[in-house]
């Protein structure tokens, strides 16, 4: 298994995917009729390997519900036997008491590498061949200590409409992890009568120092996304049925220690389509992503703007094994939660209970190109296929993606689906 990926072993469930993944609803389980409380808090030690990090060593903690009973609080913090380590946090569906509608996440978070792989120049051996492009080598990294810093802060308005007229904070009721009670969309595409509709903008910056023998580069980035999301999932931590679409400005002034201005224009779109239900299947979901990206002006950075491979997309490659000046990308998934258990139903660790497994079936299809062009974007495509596992975790999905590609397979783990 060449270069096998495992990202941050979840960096603890990613804070959660707090930060990443879309909705600010109150979570509240009911299992066999019996109400469970709202408030929880639980801390887990993990270990993980990989090589860029060895072996690694870390512990996190995720709590829901105090203060605000949709609040989420995570972190983690790890070190490895290379010396490198990394802490990380966030705070996510802070709802301000001034303006009901208004929420706000947090997240932000420091990795000290003594050995990265970067796909960016510097590589002596490849003095005509511009790193990271559609036709690079998978050789063309360069690999040396790495420092990075990052953090976000985003604000979300939920529009008056939909399922966000009369419910700001939405209750989701789940028996053994499946929805029962508090879909907020996907029977209709009408945004005026399903769904939920939010308007976004986020602050970020974020530092990355990078160096080997030949070059020492500092990739720094800070600007403001504005954001237009209509999320018409029934359940948006698990979807069943809907789709979910997003508009993203995203705008680097130059300011401060920023390496240069730029800006990008972004498309997603998903849809979730339900297979039904039968004696041997408690779900069954055909998944589709649609995402685009076009430089309006300036260059981001390898880790901003349009970029393939990694956790999210593309995930039988290196993680941002590809970046250029636009891109396009697409995937299929088949996500099936059976009603047999490979736990025989002992489903439980401590106080962490698997209320499901799910297993899926992937493809992706996707290239980066130094313009926007159709013809050119949809031309000479790199590909890979995979499988993946899943468990339902105190309302966090955690994944486990195997991915093959011509650049061999990579294995993943992270918190929330990749869409």
């Amino acid at each position: 298994m060449s270069r096998t990926a495992i990202s941050i072993a979840l960096v603890l469930c990613a804070l959660l995917s707090t930060s990443t993944v879309h909705g600010q609803d109150q979570l509240q389980h009911v299992e066999d009729g019996t109400e469970i409380a709202v408030q929880t808090f639980a801390w887990l030690p993990f270990a993980f390997y990989t090589d860029t990090f060895d072996l690694a060593l870390g512990a996190g903690a995720v709590s829901y519900g105090y203060g605000q009973p949709q609040l989420g609080l995570a972190g983690a913090v790890f070190a490895t036997t290379n010396s490198s380590w990394g802490v990380v946090g966030s705070a996510s569906n802070y709802q301000l008491r001034a303006v009901k509608r208004l929420f706000v996440d947090g997240f932000a978070g420091y990795l000290h590498y003594t050995e990265k792989e970067s796909y960016v120049p510097s590589n002596p051996a490849f003095p005509r061949e511009r790193a990271g492009s559609n036709e690079s080598s998978q050789e063309n990294f360069i690999v040396g200590p790495a420092r990075d810093g990052f953090a976000n802060l985003q604000l979300r308005f939920l529009l008056p409409f939909g399922f966000g007229r009369d419910t700001i904070v939405n209750t989701f009721v789940l028996e053994d992890g499946i929805l029962v009670e508090g879909s907020t969309g996907g029977w209709t595409w009408d945004p005026r009568i399903s769904g939920r509709t939010y308007l976004g903008l986020d602050l970020f910056s974020r530092k990355q120092q990078l160096s080997n023998e030949n070059s020492n580069q500092d990739l720094n980035t800070n600007g403001l996304r504005f954001l237009f999301e209509y999320d018409n999932r029934d359940f948006w931590i698990n979807p069943t049925r809907g789709t979910y679409q997003s508009l993203e400005l995203t705008r680097d002034f130059g300011w401060g220690s920023s390496s240069g201005s730029w800006t990008t224009l972004a498309l997603s779109f998903a849809k979730y389509i339900d297979l039904g239900t039968n004696k041997h299947v408690r779900q069954g979901v055909i998944a589709i992503d649609l995402w685009t990206i076009d430089t309006l002006s300036g260059v981001a950075p390898h880790y901003e703007g349009p970029r393939l491979g990694g956790i999210y997309r593309m995930r039988g490659f290196a993680q941002n094994r590809f970046h250029d000046l636009s891109a396009v990308y697409y995937s299929a998934e088949l996500r099936v939660i059976p009603t047999w258990s490979p736990l025989n139903s002992v489903d439980r660790l401590g106080a962490f209970v698997f209320n499901w497994w799910q297993f899926a079936a992937f493809a992706e299809i996707g290239r980066v190109a130094p313009e926007y062009s159709l013809s050119e974007l949809h031309s000479d495509m790199k590909w890979d296929i995979g499988i993946g596992c899943r468990t339902l975790v105190k309302s966090i999905v955690l994944r486990a993606d195997l991915a093959w590609s011509r650049e061999g397979a990579h294995l993943t783990a992270m918190a929330g689906h990749s869409f």
